[in-house]
């Protein structure tokens, strides 16, 4: 018979492979989002998106990050809105938060996670 503690060492494992496999998953996705143009965002010059959801714990600690750009055009996409999960669907995004930098509807980075502020800024002058 198996022993409880080593059910929970291998529910732990198991649980760990699946949150950084989706991790990788969606960074993977972001990667390749790179150069895809959004016809919707062609008339901003430059344009940050941040899709975001009320109840993720990590737009939470992004969303003062976000609100305190004031050097760039900024857009936050609530997910469980109905325009929000239309993109969310178009571009394949997975997690939250995900932000994403564009010029000219042309997507330049895209990230998936807390990122900071001079990172955020730093990718949208490149």
């Amino acid at each position: 018979m198996i022993e409880i503690g080593v059910l929970i060492g291998i529910f732990l494992a198991l649980f760990l492979l699946f949150v950084f496999g989706l991790r990788f998953l969606s960074s993977y996705k972001m990667s390749k989002l790179k150069g895809n143009t959004l016809d919707k965002f062609k008339s901003d010059k430059k344009l940050i998106l941040y899709f975001y959801s009320e109840k993720c714990g990590a737009c939470k600690i992004m969303g003062p990050i976000v609100d305190s750009i004031k050097e760039a055009k900024v857009r936050k996409i609530d997910v469980f809105t109905q325009e929000g999960a239309k993109l969310v669907q178009e571009l394949g995004i997975i997690g939250t938060p995900t932000t994403i930098i564009l010029e000219k509807g042309t997507v330049l980075q895209a990230f998936v996670g807390v990122k900071k502020k001079e990172d955020l800024l730093s990718a949208f002058k490149q």
